[in-house]
């Protein structure tokens, strides 16, 4: 079973977001205890695509597709962007970048998440939570 939700490029929208996993956690009976991690790195997910990748335009969409396979939840998330190079983003985790900004989503995701993959230039990342139902 897949789900699926397009949102405009506008911050306001991960609003939409978390309903959207919530309406997924419950057609699929899956337990609450998953929901904070999995939601924190989705969320990291498309505010990256809408602030970096569709550059807060908001006539450009992202699209975000969930499904549920070998007890792997797998969630893509796809902007309209031009990509980029995630060999480029720099480690949060050096002490030249713990003050800065930004940097810290990707770093998230990969070590919350069982796999996260940067596809189609950076404009689509696949990230798999593993969950034991």
């Amino acid at each position: 079973m897949e789900f699926h939700l397009d949102i405009s490029s506008e911050l306001i929208n991960i609003k939409k977001v978390r309903s959207f996993l919530e309406d997924v956690f419950v057609k699929l009976n899956l337990e609450k205890v998953y929901f904070n991690r999995i939601f924190l790195c989705l969320s990291e997910a498309v505010s990256n695509a809408i602030v970096h990748g569709n550059q807060c335009v908001s006539c450009r969409n992202v699209s975000i597709s969930i499904s549920y396979i070998n007890n792997f939840l797998i969630i893509e998330v796809i902007d309209e962007g031009v990509g980029f190079n995630v060999e480029l983003v720099k480690d949060p985790t050096l002490s030249e970048n713990l003050k800065k900004e930004s940097g810290r989503g990707i770093f998230l995701m990969k070590n919350i998440c069982d796999d996260v993959l940067f596809l189609d230039e950076g404009r689509r990342v696949q990230i798999k939570y593993m969950i034991n139902k």
